[in-house]
């Protein structure tokens, strides 16, 4: 029952971070978002079953270790970032794409709320993020550019068209099997992680070549974090065109490895600024 049973035990500190964040979150939902019927349906997924909420508190940490001065924005933009998550959630477990009933062990939104609410929960989500981007002082370059590559990284030259590709809706496909996955797996998953980290640097002011490091090492470990997770649900998932389901678990798993240690490369020239993200990826299991 759910999805995902990825366990997450990230950096030393990673539970209070994590309730500081989920308080935020939550008050600043009930203040801004309402509190009426279909406030509570949207709250449901956001707020009630939980998440890992891996994509707002990485973007928060790498603010913090790049000495971001205004915290409070990458508390937003991580809000914002989560709401996009999830409503990319509510979307893909719809009857007309995934069909699933659960999600973290619960039932998803469709499954409690019916198709129509669901959708709209999600569409209510998707706009409250860009309400909250735009709840930030946009005339600063650095907040505006970190606005504008979370909104680039959640559309069609990022998360969408992963979610296109993974549906296999369009011939925009390579022959190549290997090059599929590869390509669903780097916009429908790793393009969040990408969008977190390299938004929490440039809330930082990192420099050109501490940004590219970050950001490859988001790619590959968006890619790893779904190896991961296709390895989880190999049973459950038969359907899907995945790295264990076309290679075999071992192969998997060795491709996984192979993504983990590039991430940890991709760390090896910042002088241990983000050992965080080196415990990240050493706790990570399924």
């Amino acid at each position: 029952m759910g999805k995902s049973n990825i366990m997450v035990i990230l950096w030393d500190g990673f539970e209070k971070d994590f309730r500081e964040f989920e308080q935020y979150q939550k008050l600043y939902f009930l203040e801004h978002f309402g509190s009426d019927d279909f406030s509570n349906i949207t709250g449901y997924s956001l707020i009630d079953i939980g998440g890992k909420r891996i994509r707002p508190l990485l973007l928060i940490k790498i603010a913090q270790c790049s000495n971001a001065t205004d915290i409070e924005t990458a508390y937003k933009l991580g809000i914002a970032l989560e709401c996009i998550h999830t409503y990319s959630l509510i979307h893909d477990d719809l009857p007309c794409m995934d069909n699933d009933k659960y999600r973290r062990g619960f039932l998803s939104a469709h499954a409690k709320y019916g198709e129509a609410l669901a959708i709209l929960s999600g569409d209510a989500l998707l706009n409250f993020a860009y309400e909250t981007i735009l709840d930030n002082d946009l005339s600063q370059t650095h907040i505006l550019n970190a606005a504008r590559l979370i909104s680039r990284f959640a559309g069609n030259k990022g998360m969408i068209k992963g979610q296109v590709l993974d549906m296999d809706l369009t011939k925009d496909k390579s022959p190549d099997q290997k090059q599929n996955i590869y390509d669903i797996y780097l916009n429908k998953t790793a393009a969040l992680f990408r969008a977190a980290i390299n938004a929490g640097a440039i809330l930082g002011n990192v420099s050109d070549n501490e940004l590219k490091c970050l950001d490859s090492f988001a790619q590959n470990f968006g890619i790893y974090y779904q190896i991961l997770d296709d390895i989880n649900d190999f049973e459950s998932e038969e359907d899907k065109l995945t790295y264990p389901k076309i290679f075999g678990l071992e192969q998997a798993l060795s491709m996984a490895q192979e993504y983990k240690k590039q991430a940890q490369n991709c760390l090896k020239d910042l002088e241990n600024k983000y050992h965080f993200l080196e415990q990240f990826l050493s706790k990570l299991k399924f």
